[in-house]
């Protein structure tokens, strides 16, 4: 292929060597009929136009002249030139080629790419970018650029150079690293960072500082900050501040200190010692501690706890509290005061003494007290008195007991009584006693018992249960009820009442109309126990016999 100059503006390309030649017929019509017919050669690709110009290029690589070359590709991706050097894109973005690698260009800089992360040059030395920040390479660590200041990465963070030490910037301010720690600089001091507060190196201790105030670190940890208030040291024990006031730590948990001397905090709360004795304060009052246990102080004089609860003396007798309530101890036992009367303990339960006696006792049973009168423990159930006996309660209802057996009280009379007899619970439900017979209620309806099975009463008829069905009486006779309707019983079986049979029939009758319309007579006989005469229903006549069913 030959390219030769054309009126010296474009070029012409001679395309006679390449094979293959097609050709294209051109046929014209002639005045006498005939057809004339001439075959011109066609070299792809064809362009017409004034002067017949056509360019066709297989490899940039065969026409060197050109200045612009496209589809040239460089590992699959297409690369544009920048000032004569071939540059590959990435991202739609140019990038120039330095030493056969592809490097992105970044406004207008060129970068170098290492390990597939563009790089910006900065004086002629390629960094990595980390986070879209240039980093200069220091010694083939990467480091980025913060303020201008090239500073080395430790563990993916970045840390700006101080006197050729890395540090870590935390909160824009630069840190010198310690032993691995990163450290905070204050004054020029350096100081170690714990749980992200800065602290400030006394003699090669680290402290935290808090307002202003340095706290010595012991034992690894930071500055005895108990509540997020400083500490002071106090004899070289570093103790915590509270409303002003310092405090001592002894065994590791902070004291306050009051008039000049130290107090051991217990569960949050700060308290005195006295001779030596740490107290907690309760309500604001110091307490002394006896045999390592906390008391209380009432009125100057302190007390004594008692299986954890704290105890006031009262004329020289240490008393249990309960409820916040002082209790006197008589005999060795601690009572707890009642308006005003002290009362003995038995089992944990608080009783009332009553002239002189410790609450009345039933069966060796403590009584609790309710509206002034004393009542017996049953099950752990409080009972009130009546006329001299003891009664449970039940859903906080008192009742009166009757043989033995607790009676619920309804409307301030014990155990619903009727006709002056007292009634016998069964299952929770209070029964009538119909004479001399308990029976039990139902849906709020008294029941005689018959036999030993529960009735319940309808219309006044008293009814037996079978099977869990109540039944109404007929005649003397129970019956069963079935969805509602009453049944009779006959010899032990149960039967339907007429409404209910009634509904049968009519059923029955339905069902063999086909057969009574068509003239064939049924004869069915009803069984002497059962409703006669035969029903009448819907104008057919039938007799029905349960055998024919």
């Amino acid at each position: 292929m030959v390219a030769t100059p054309h009126r010296g503006r474009a070029l012409y390309l001679d395309v006679s060597s390449l094979n293959p030649i097609k050709e294209r017929a051109e046929h014209k019509e002639l005045s006498d009929g005939h057809q004339k017919t001439r075959r011109i050669p066609i070299s792809p690709p064809e362009i017409r136009g004034k002067r017949g110009i056509f360019l066709y290029v297989l490899h940039c690589s065969k026409i060197p002249p050109l200045s612009v070359c496209f589809n040239e590709r460089r590992g699959g991706v297409a690369c544009v030139e920048r000032d004569g050097v071939a540059c590959v894109e990435r991202d739609g973005v140019a990038c120039v080629r330095r030493d056969g690698v592809a490097c992105v260009r970044r406004d207008g800089v060129a970068c170098v790419e290492r390990d597939g992360v563009a790089c910006v040059e900065r004086d002629g030395v390629a960094c990595v970018e980390r986070g879209g920040v240039a980093c200069v390479e220091r010694d083939g660590v990467a480091c980025v650029e913060r303020g201008g200041v090239a500073c080395v990465e430790r563990d993916g963070v970045a840390c700006v150079e101080r006197d050729g030490v890395a540090c870590v910037e935390r909160d824009g301010v630069a840190c010198v690293e310690r032993d691995g720690v990163a450290c905070v600089e204050r004054d020029g001091v350096a100081c170690v960072e714990r749980d992200g507060v800065a602290c400030v190196e006394r003699d090669g201790v680290a402290c935290v500082e808090r307002d202003g105030v340095a706290c010595v670190e012991r034992d690894g940890v930071a500055c005895v900050e108990r509540g997020g208030v400083a500490c002071v040291e106090r004899d070289g024990v570093a103790c915590v501040e509270r409303g002003g006031v310092a405090c001592v730590e002894r065994d590791g948990v902070a004291c306050v200190e009051r008039d000049g001397v130290a107090c051991v905090e217990r569960d949050g709360v700060a308290c005195v010692e006295r001779d030596g004795v740490a107290c907690v304060e309760r309500g604001g009052v110091a307490c002394v501690e006896r045999d390592g246990v906390a008391c209380v102080e009432r009125d100057g004089v302190a007390c004594v706890e008692r299986d954890g609860v704290a105890c006031v003396e009262r004329d020289g007798v240490a008393c249990v509290e309960r409820d916040g309530v002082a209790c006197v101890e008589r005999d060795g036992v601690a009572c707890v005061e009642r308006g005003g009367v002290a009362c003995v303990e038995r089992d944990g339960v608080a009783c009332v003494e009553r002239d002189g006696v410790a609450c009345v006792e039933r069966d060796g049973v403590a009584c609790v007290e309710r509206d002034g009168v004393a009542c017996v423990e049953r099950d752990g159930v409080a009972c009130v008195e009546r006329d001299g006996v003891a009664c449970e309660e039940r859903d906080g209802v008192a009742c009166v007991e009757r043989d033995g057996v607790a009676c619920v009280e309804r409307d301030g009379v014990a155990c619903e009584e009727r006709d002056g007899v007292a009634c016998e619970e069964r299952d929770g439900v209070a029964c009538e006693e119909r004479d001399g017979v308990a029976c039990e209620e139902r849906d709020g309806v008294a029941c005689v018992e018959r036999d030993g099975v529960a009735c319940v009463e309808r219309g006044g008829v008293a009814c037996v249960e079978r099977d869990g069905v109540a039944c109404v009486e007929r005649d003397g006779v129970a019956c069963m009820e079935r969805d509602g309707v009453a049944c009779v019983e006959r010899d032990g079986v149960a039967c339907v009442g007429a409404g209910r049979l009634k509904e049968m029939l009519t059923a029955m009758a339905v069902f063999y109309a086909i057969r009574v319309n068509a003239g064939i007579s049924l004869a069915m006989l009803i069984a002497d126990h059962a409703v006669s005469p035969a029903a009448d229903m819907n104008g057919v006549n039938a007799v029905f016999s349960i055998t024919a069913l």
